[in-house]
């Protein structure tokens, strides 16, 4: 399936749904790879920091390792200018099977397949395999963010 954005605008936005109600912002609570925990640390190039799931089917994950700027694809440039240690994916949410089949919107030959639970609201668990073949076990918890011009948006009508 081809992806559709948005025509007439500088920055493109998919205009494909994400998963509904899981828009915000995720702080990594746990993170394990190769089934091996990995505490947070500010100099680990490997574990999340954390991730933003948009509105729309994108994913964007927070890494502390070197960003390496690829200009070929001159259309997709929302991703990197200005969003250096943060790595977008597309995504498709399998929510019969718990699949989230996510695609680097840069390096499009990367490809991450992760199964997902969701224990109780705003706490999801993802078990999976990343670009290197390394198991993933990681759990998100949404942190709770009041934005004022959304706030200002639900109070003028």
């Amino acid at each position: 399936m081809v992806n559709f954005y948005a025509s007439g605008k500088s920055f493109k936005l998919p205009l494909d749904d994400g998963l509904a109600s899981t828009a915000g912002l995720y702080k990594v609570a746990e993170f394990r790879l190769n089934n091996q925990l990995l505490a947070p640390s500010p100099t680990d190039s490997v574990r999340w920091e954390n991730v933003i799931f948009e509105k729309f089917n994108t994913i964007s994950i927070k890494v502390n390792k070197n960003f390496r700027l690829d200009t070929r694809n001159a259309v997709r440039t929302t991703e990197y200018y200005g969003n250096i240690g943060r790595y977008y994916y597309g995504y498709k949410a399998d929510t019969i099977n718990k699949v989230f089949h996510l695609h680097n919107r840069i390096d499009t030959a990367a490809h991450i397949r992760l199964h997902y639970e969701q224990p109780a609201p705003g706490r999801y668990i993802l078990r999976g395999v990343n670009e290197d073949h390394d198991s993933l076990y990681v759990v998100l918890t949404k942190v709770e963010k009041k934005y004022p011009l959304e706030e200002k948006r639900k109070t003028d009508g």
